[in-house]
């Protein structure tokens, strides 16, 4: 063991260890302890570095989801506005952006408002901003759009209902049009003069189609041919297939008021002679048109102002006029042609003109094309062989009667800028078989509905009357005169319905006694059940007859009632009463098992039980059911009645209901001794009768 020699070594203090020692310090493990300190150090610090950034991120994520959906939310809002109140969402969004973000930066953590965190979430949300503003930008110019179209067409709409009203000139018309033309120009004009043209045609379109439509519903005859002017006008502008559907239809309403004009004529004459009316009528149809009757009208129209393209509805007023075949007119000048061509009227040699012929021309400047397809009656730019031109050939001048800009007159054949395309006679063929049988229904059913308002006319007067004078007659009236003044006042000036007033009048002054049979009840009453008796004619019957003015205005009111509830569709159950009887006589072993004196009685009992089922049942009974019922009406004691004797000597009497039914009694019962309550048709309390008189009341 090695010894230390202290004090050597203290004197050698001072001393550079090198010199005073061979033994060198080594410092490498302080070094190594130096860097794994300063290692610590930097890991820390980056490991700090890399949680930092890690939050942050985390924080970054959070705040642009919380963006995200807050900015769905408003879009979805600002979405929903349509229109008009969308006109502000570009700048609502925007707006509403400004504040989500601001909302998010203020609220959220500390991370986010750092250089690391902010700049993260900026530009996050930036990245999608341009996509975002575009699709609104887009959205609210589209509602823009919308809302234009919206105001443009409110203000069509507006106009269309005016057109509606006011279809009857072409000046307004075209006011109309001009008008709509500077609103569809202010609306368009950002969009070049190809959409402007294109909108406009439609809206001109629209206002003739509106405008033609509106004559045609005007259901006259004015109508009809300010619809064929419009036609004439405007009908290039149409839609051409309701351009042509609007001709077809004037043509058949025009054709239909003619004949109408035509059975009023016979009507007048005839009445209800309505055989007499239908031989007339047939008598009319020669098949020849009568051209010196057409031209007398053209000719007459010569000078006057038809208007501007008026001249096919020209023509079409002379073929009617003429008593031409009406399928070949037509509101345009190519349609008359093609229509004649179908009929074979259509001929090329000029030879062959004849007077009130048809003349037709193409003219220099049209602005329709020449075509030789049929459909193109149809077009709006072309215009079948080119034919824009119609008159009526005058053989007395050898010139074209026609309308043109500058009123009616005529017009050489050749005249300049004329170029005939052909001619065509106006027809006026006899009607074949079928044909005939169509005009005779038509007018048989024209009569037939006349003669039906005439009698509820007279029947409404009758009504009147006879309530009137009903009750002057309960007040104590009988003077002749007075009711026969009623008559006349209620009258008028109409002869024909004074003379049946004055029937009315005479059944009020001399009042018969006659009381109707069951049978003569019934009758009636089936008449008034089935709508048969008009009421002048159920007053005369009653009053010739002989009835009471208490039995008439009875019956009056009864077929009042009946004709109101018809109206309603309530009307009684109606049998074939002839034939229910022969089915009964034939479930009963033949006529003779229904002895004739009870027949009245048991349809009246019959009936009565009849509208009892219908009231209960609210249906109409079987026919089987209603032989039942007849059936039960003939037993005597059980579906009938038996009334005592008065003492024990006297016999019982057994009735059916049909024998009471004969004498107006559908049911009696027994009072007190002696006595029995009867219940009469009609009347809904007893009378109370002895028994004696009861069987006198029988005949018995």
């Amino acid at each position: 063991m090695a010894v230390i020699d202290v004090y050597e070594n203290q004197a050698k203090l001072g001393t550079p260890a090198s010199r005073t020692s061979g033994v060198h310090p080594d410092m490498g493990g302080q070094m190594a302890l130096a860097r794994a300190n300063a290692n610590l150090t930097n890991t820390m610090v980056e490991g700090g570095q890399k949680l930092y950034e890690q939050i942050a991120i985390a924080d970054v994520m959070k705040a642009n989801n919380d963006y995200n959906m807050q900015m769905s939310r408003l879009q979805n809002e600002l979405l929903q506005n349509k229109e008009e109140n969308a006109r502000d969402n570009l700048t609502k969004y925007e707006e509403g952006r400004k504040k989500i973000i601001n909302g998010i930066m203020q609220k959220g953590p500390a991370t986010l408002r750092g250089v690391l965190g902010s700049k993260a979430f900026y530009n996050t949300v930036e990245r999608d901003w341009t996509g975002q503003r575009a699709q609104m930008e887009r959205y609210t110019m589209g509602e823009m759009e919308k809302y234009q179209d919206t105001q443009l067409n409110n203000q069509y709409k507006l106009a269309l209902k005016d057109v509606a009203v006011n279809w009857h000139n072409n000046d307004d018309l075209d006011a109309v049009m001009r008008r709509g033309d500077f609103m569809t120009a202010a609306r368009y004009a950002n969009y070049g003069q190809e959409k402007i043209a294109e909108a406009s045609n439609k809206w001109k379109a629209a206002v003739a189609e509106t405008a033609a439509q509106a004559a045609i519903n005007s259901d006259s005859s004015e109508g009809w041919t300010r619809g064929g002017e419009i036609l004439q006008a405007y009908g290039y502008l149409m839609d051409p297939q309701k351009r042509i559907q609007y001709d077809k239809i004037i043509s058949a309403r025009e054709k239909s008021n003619n004949q109408l004009n035509t059975f009023a004529g016979i009507y007048a004459k005839y009445g209800s002679d309505i055989n007499g009316g239908v031989q007339a009528l047939l008598s009319t149809q020669t098949g020849t048109a009568d051209i010196a009757k057409g031209l007398a009208f053209a000719q007459g129209e010569e000078g006057k102002a038809w208007g501007s393209n008026q001249c096919a509805n020209f023509v079409k007023k002379y073929i009617q006029t003429a008593g031409g075949d009406y399928d070949v007119a037509s509101s345009l000048a190519d349609g008359t042609y093609l229509n004649a061509e179908r009929k074979g009227l259509t001929f090329s040699d000029r030879k062959q003109l004849r007077d009130g012929d048809i003349v037709y021309w193409q003219v220099d400047g049209s602005k329709y094309a020449t075509s030789d397809n049929p459909d193109d009656v149809h077009s709006d730019t072309k215009a079948y062989k080119g034919i824009t031109h119609v008159g009526i050939y005058n053989a007395k001048t050898g010139k074209v009667i026609q309308s043109g800009e500058h009123g009616v007159s005529e017009l050489a054949l050749d005249a300049a800028g004329y170029h005939t395309v052909g001619y065509s006679h106006i027809g006026g063929r006899a009607m074949d078989a079928t044909e005939r049988e169509e005009l005779k229904k038509g007018y048989m059913q024209y009569a037939l509905q006349q003669v039906q308002q005439k009698r509820t006319s007279t029947n409404l007067m009758v009504e009147r009357a006879s309530d009137e004078m009903f009750a002057a007659y309960n007040n104590g009236i009988r003077d002749p005169a007075y009711f026969e003044n009623m008559a006349k006042q209620i009258a008028g000036n109409d002869y024909s319905a004074y003379k049946t007033l004055h029937a009315v009048a005479k059944s009020f002054t001399s009042s018969g006694v006659h009381k109707l049979t069951v049978g003569e009840a019934m009758e009636i009453e089936d008449a008034i059940d089935k709508g048969g008796l008009s009421q002048d004619e159920l007053i005369q019957k009653l009053s010739d007859a002989g009835c009471s003015t208490e039995t008439i205005m009875k019956y009056v009111h009864m077929n009042k009632q009946a004709a109101k509830a018809a109206a309603r569709g309530e009307g009684k159950a109606s049998f074939d009463w002839d034939s229910v009887m022969e089915a009964f006589y034939s479930k009963m072993g033949g006529r003779n098992k229904v002895p004739e004196a009870w027949r009245p009685g048991l349809k009246r009992y019959a009936k009565r039980a009849i509208n009892e089922y219908i009231a209960k049942e609210n249906r109409t009974p079987t026919v089987d059911w209603v032989m039942d019922i007849m059936e039960q009406g003939l037993v005597k004691g059980v579906g009938g009645v038996t009334v005592e004797g008065e003492h024990f000597w006297n016999s019982d009497i057994s009735y059916n209901m049909a024998q009471l039914g004969n004498h107006d009694i559908y049911h009696i019962s027994n009072a007190d001794d002696g006595y029995v309550n009867v219940w009469f048709y009609g009347n809904a309390q007893p009378v109370r009768m002895s028994k004696a008189a009861f069987k006198q009341t029988m005949g018995d």
